[in-house]
């Protein structure tokens, strides 16, 4: 099972992924429910046959499997786990870290037993687990500032909302990934704009 996200699904085609995301759309069809899931890359279409307690921005992980219908790609969902905290969030991403890290260390006592004739494949498979972690790594890093971004909103916003320029003194971040980090805090519904850059949370 691979954790991927939205950019990585186009190659992964026939294979069972974890995902992580926010619940953006939630469309009820005859047979079926269209989701549609929100990751830091873009978005992602999932199709379920079974009925999750799912709402929208609800924060989710999705183990599923990736199919094509008409060149569109999108990822059957085999089960949903809900989020109910960061804290939630944050021990699913570390348990995956920790299972990579086993299996990478398997691997590799495998390896001194028997003579390995396809050295580059195996170099490839460990390759995709250092950069599995990497990931999930880079992905808490950003759930942890975009969360202090957002307290740091709900605390200084009360009266009047807080600034664009305020919340950048505040945080070692560049202009840009401040401006994505509002922009998806916006799009959650997490906080809300009072008035020309600036913000207050719900």
């Amino acid at each position: 099972m691979i954790i991927a996200l939205s950019k990585d699904l186009n190659n992964l085609i026939g294979k069972k992924v974890v995902l992580i995301g926010k619940v953006i759309d939630i469309v009820n069809e005859k047979k079926f429910i269209k989701i549609k899931l929100l990751d830091k890359y873009g978005y992602i279409d999932l199709i379920s046959f079974e009925y999750f307690d799912i709402k929208l921005f609800d924060t989710v992980m999705v183990i599923g499997l990736v199919k094509t219908f008409n060149n569109e790609t999108y990822v059957k969902v085999i089960d949903i786990i809900n989020f109910y905290s960061i804290d939630d969030e944050l021990f699913w991403r570390k348990a995956f870290i920790n299972k990579y890290k086993k299996r990478m260390k398997s691997k590799k006592i495998v390896s001194r037993k028997k003579v390995d004739n396809n050295a580059e494949e195996k170099t490839n498979n460990e390759e995709k687990i250092f950069y599995d972690q990497d990931a999930i790594l880079y992905e808490n890093k950003e759930i942890l500032l975009r969360k202090k971004i957002l307290d740091f909103i709900r605390n200084f916003g009360e009266k009047d909302g807080v600034s664009f320029e305020d919340i950048l003194k505040n945080f070692d971040i560049g202009e840009e990934k401040l401006y994505n980090i509002i922009k998806e805090l916006l799009s959650a519904g997490e906080i809300y704009e009072v008035s020309q850059g600036r913000y207050k949370a719900i």
